[in-house]
């Protein structure tokens, strides 16, 4: 599978896809996708899109990881057969860690990203869990701003995330209404 020069930025993946899946409600900007969750059938796209993005090298601890905790953790969101972007979460004590999240530069402002982090909560909501973490690059203001109009609070500082191996910053998000 190869990203064909004149597609203007999109990868074709439609054939790692299951076409089973509902299709979910539009966002604000009316652009619809579906949700996939990230099993080992289909571990390839991610390792895809990640290079896509950021032209990383595969982390296969991570990708292992992702695998083992089945479906019902990762997701990626699925336009036209393509997987446009991607949330990837672990349970860490009584909080759910986002430690992914993608989106395809062609896909962003439409509401994709909002929608990968609602799933998020839905993820730690439905494991009774009320608090989301993600960790953002120091260097990263788009991800940061971002996140912080998605209700995060910067926490604290890091070193060597695993994806960025940069320091970043912990953010957090309490998921229980505010009285």
């Amino acid at each position: 599978m190869t990203k064909d020069k004149k597609d203007s930025g999109k990868i074709n993946t439609s054939n790692l896809l299951s076409h089973n899946d509902k299709p979910e409600a539009p966002c604000k900007t009316g652009f619809a996708f579906r949700y996939q969750g990230i099993i080992e059938k289909n571990i390839q796209q991610l390792k895809i899109l990640n290079k896509h993005i950021y032209a990383a090298s595969d982390k296969e601890k991570f990708y292992t990881e992702v695998i083992n905790k089945g479906p019902n953790f990762s997701y990626f969101a699925v336009f036209n057969d393509i997987s446009v972007g991607a949330v990837c979460t672990k349970q860490i004590g009584g909080k759910i860690h986002i430690s992914l999240i993608h989106v395809l530069p062609a896909y962003r402002k439409l509401g994709v990203g909002t929608r990968l982090i609602e799933k998020a909560a839905e993820i730690a909501e439905s494991n009774k869990i009320k608090v989301l973490t993600i960790n953002v690059p120091v260097s990263d203001n788009d991800i940061a701003n971002f996140i912080t109009k998605m209700g995060f609070e910067k926490e604290e500082v890091t070193t060597k995330d695993q994806h960025e191996d940069a320091d970043s910053y912990v953010y957090t998000k309490s998921l229980v209404p505010s009285q």
